[in-house]
């Protein structure tokens, strides 16, 4: 059996923790008479509870606190301490201009139609399914789950502070309400008390009452006109067990991890933690035991590090509110979420456990562990900073810069108040010295001869004041990727048809473009699989979701176990305005190549469905299927099929038309024949008359000569 250092991994574990691991070893009864360390039969609570402490002292150092506390500042435009009175105070507020700059257009990107994570088919065969996962899970995310406002946190705080952290997890909670019916009658009364919706009813008040209502037809009929009718006003306790998948972006502060970790993947920390403050109401709703949790110690704000109080308004502190004596269930409790890999049992063999703890540096307790399959947490950044979970910040790039305007703004302002209000020189005794104080538009100085007061010359700095904070602008941008006039430019751009295509992006759109990859891949894409994760472990029913603009039923119980992702993202405005432009341009040749006799050759018209789609969705016009018809859907199919049989049709009609134009014409030639024919014969009817009487004319001229008859045969 192991020892209870062979519990963690060696690394984790320093000299203090191991003594503390041996002595609560010991304490329980794990070594001999003699002290000796015995076998190892698991983890004692007192043991785990141990183990996490340490972790929680270790991983909350407090160094990356005050960075937050600093760019929160910034970003508010705080005071930075180093005010004059009677000089100007005025705060730059660069960190403030770059995040609310680069913060829509990443969201832009997200917010596409189209989704913006993919999984993986693995053959023809799974097209389909991977289709309907991802459109599930990006239901799941978006529409149950205020997508927008978890993605407008996430990228909000790794642009401003370093790093964000979101959470992904199946909420378990029951939530508790208050109804009131009247005038129910008694079966309505009986299926109200008893719902099929997997809700629990508790009565709390009851009253029951009766009527006078109209009689049945066939009772009136009997001359009873009115009946006597029972009916209840009930109140009842609702509980509804919420059992849905929950996504939030937590504060980056409120996450606790191992200093050791140098990976973006939270998957692979060796401990990581959600510190949060609860009450008890909420605690139980969440399914803790009752008694248990009003044992446990309130949170009384001691040890509250500066980001929390520094995200409230100034001046506010919770300790004024404090009223956890007399309303005990909205008491504070500060309470950890933790997740470690631990041999609790004994058996040689690691788990991932789930560890609940409550307290603070005073002192932490058990609330409860169980296994599970994987921690709820991803974290991602805009900067990485390689080997290391923490990156970098817009903060971080501006920082200097909004401290040089400040000074050189308060520098210009200042310089603009004395050329207003010059300082003077004046001869002692010769100067009404009230009159000098005293500043007033067109007051009088009394003097007792003239040039007894001489101002003193301030020479102006604004023109080259002006000229600096228009190269830090330049230098902002450099470093931060954005500035107004990029954004402007890049609204123009779509009606830049003749340099669209050709324009080449800027070094400062890349680098946004790089910033919505990188959230995109460790972010996004990491919350949509463990979004998936939870689809396949605790949907207990299938799930209609819309598809193509068609209602389907999908069942993630029929999930494949892993799946893999595609980042279908673009890089900003600028690149999607130039993808536009190069769609426009293939719709235009492949409508040149459909006219040319080429579709059907080059062009298909799943081909030109693509290009269209690609059209709208950069354009950003909502839904493609709003505006084509895929020609793979069944309806295009019946189309295509229509429009077969029409020309089948319309070929056959062609064919018989042919035909009978062919008969048509052998008939007209035949009767053309036989016409010449009857022609010909009437022209030799006539010869043959003709003819007939010249014989006739002849005879009788030679019976007139011989006088005799002649005989026709001898003509």
């Amino acid at each position: 059996m192991a020892t209870p250092e062979e519990a963690l991994p060696p690394e984790l574990i320093d000299e203090e923790m191991a003594q503390e691991m041996r002595r609560l070893f010991e304490e329980t009864g794990g070594g001999d008479e003699e002290g000796e360390a015995g076998d190892f039969s698991g983890l004692t609570e007192d043991q785990i509870v141990a183990i996490i402490q340490h972790d929680i002292e270790s991983a909350d150092t407090g160094e990356t606190s005050d960075d937050r506390v600093e760019a929160l500042d910034y970003y508010m435009g705080r005071k930075r301490g180093d005010e004059i009175a009677g000089r100007s105070q005025v705060i730059s507020t660069d960190v403030a201009d770059v995040v609310e700059w680069v913060l829509p257009e990443v969201l832009k990107a997200f917010n596409s139609p189209e989704s913006t994570v993919r999984f993986d088919a693995i053959d023809e065969e799974d097209e389909e399914v991977a289709l309907l996962e991802t459109e599930a899970t990006h239901y799941e995310f978006f529409v149950r789950n205020s997508g927008f406002l978890n993605l407008y946190t996430m990228v909000k705080d790794a642009l401003l502070l370093r790093n964000a952290v979101m959470k992904v997890y199946q909420d378990t909670s029951v939530k508790v309400s208050r109804e009131t019916r009247e005038g129910l009658n008694d079966i309505e009364f009986a299926e109200y008390l008893q719902p099929d919706d997997g809700t629990e009813v508790y009565p709390i008040a009851h009253e029951p009452y009766e009527v006078m209502a109209p009689a049945p037809p066939e009772m009136q009929q009997a001359g009873i006109t009115e009946i006597p009718l029972t009916l209840h006003n009930v109140t009842i306790k609702r509980v509804r067990s919420q059992g849905r998948r929950r996504i939030e972006a937590i504060p980056p502060e409120c996450f606790l991890y191992s200093r050791g970790h140098n990976s973006l993947n939270l998957d692979e920390v060796p401990f990581c933690a959600h510190e949060r403050e609860a009450t008890e109401s909420q605690l139980i709703s969440e399914g803790w035991d009752s008694e248990m949790i009003r044992a446990l110690p309130t949170y009384n704000y001691t040890d509250e590090d500066g980001v929390r109080s520094s995200r409230r308004p100034e001046g506010i502190d919770p300790t004024d509110y404090d009223l956890s004596n007399l309303d005990t269930a909205n008491r504070p409790i500060k309470v950890y979420e933790c997740y470690k890999t631990l041999d609790i049992e004994g058996d040689g063999m690691p788990e991932l456990y789930m560890i609940h703890v409550a307290g603070d540096a005073g002192g932490y307790q058990m609330m409860g562990y169980e296994p599970v399959e994987e921690n709820p947490f991803v974290g991602t950044t805009c900067i990485i900073m390689t080997h290391a979970f923490e990156g970098r910040s817009l903060f971080d790039r501006c920082k200097q810069i909004q401290d040089t305007k400040t000074s050189l703004q308060r520098n210009l302002l200042d310089n603009i108040y004395f050329q207003n209000n010059q300082r003077h020189e004046v001869v002692t005794g010769m100067v009404n010295l009230d009159d000098m104080l005293t500043n007033r538009p067109g007051g009088m100085v009394r003097v007792k001869a003239p040039g007894m007061v001489n101002p003193i010359p301030v020479n102006p700095t604004g023109v080259e004041i002006y000229r600096y904070l228009e190269y830090l602008d330049h230098e902002r941008g450099n470093k931060t990727g954005i500035s107004p006039d990029d954004m402007r430019q890049n609204n123009r751009l779509p009606q830049d048809s003749a340099h669209g295509i050709e324009r080449i992006m800027s070094a400062k759109e890349e680098l946004v473009g790089l910033f919505i990859r990188i959230l995109a891949e460790t972010g996004v894409a990491p919350v949509m699989l463990k979004t998936r994760n939870l689809l396949v472990r605790h949907q207990d029913s299938e799930m209609p979701i819309k598809v193509s603009g068609k209602w389907k039923r999908v069942d993630p119980r029929n999930w494949r176990d892993t799946r893999t992702t595609t980042v279908t993202v673009g890089l900003g405005t600028g690149d999607r305005s130039r993808q536009l432009q190069v769609v426009r341009e293939v719709i235009t040749q492949q409508a040149q190549v459909a006219m040319g006799g080429g579709f059907d050759v080059l062009v298909t018209h799943k081909h030109m469905h693509r290009a269209f789609t690609d059209f709208v969705r950069f354009s950003q016009l909502g839904s493609p299927e709003d505006y084509w018809q895929d020609p793979d859907s069944d309806e295009a199919k019946e189309a295509i099929e229509r429009q077969r049989a029409e020309q089948e049709e319309q070929a056959t009609k062609q064919e018989q038309m042919e035909t009978m134009l062919v008969q048509m014409q052998a008939q007209l030639e035949d009767q053309d024949q036989k016409l010449k024919n009857s022609q010909e014969m009437a022209r030799l009817a006539f010869d043959y008359r003709e003819l007939s009487e010249k014989v006739a004319t002849e005879m009788t001229k030679l019976e007139v000569q011989s006088g005799k008859n002649v005989p026709e045969s001898r003509v």
